[in-house]
């Protein structure tokens, strides 16, 4: 599953992330689609992924905009 994730930051900018599966690596990362940035941070879990946004000192909230099923993971 990949999940697409609008960020709101504490100064109101917004980012496009999405948390995506590293097949390299067996975890999860984020992907800023804003920026480009793929972040060096891996994950067990979406679900910790998630986690360390709401510990990120900059974000003020964040919702999932879109699910997709990532059929190249199985």
């Amino acid at each position: 599953m990949r999940l697409f994730i609008k960020v709101t930051r504490k100064d109101e900018s917004v980012r496009d992330v999405e948390i995506m599966f590293d097949r390299n690596t067996g975890k999860y990362c984020f992907v800023n689609l804003t920026s480009g940035h793929v972040c060096k941070c891996r994950f067990d879990s979406q679900e910790e992924t998630m986690l360390d946004l709401l510990k990120d000192n900059f974000v003020k909230s964040f919702e999932v905009i879109k699910e997709e099923n990532d059929e190249s993971k199985a």
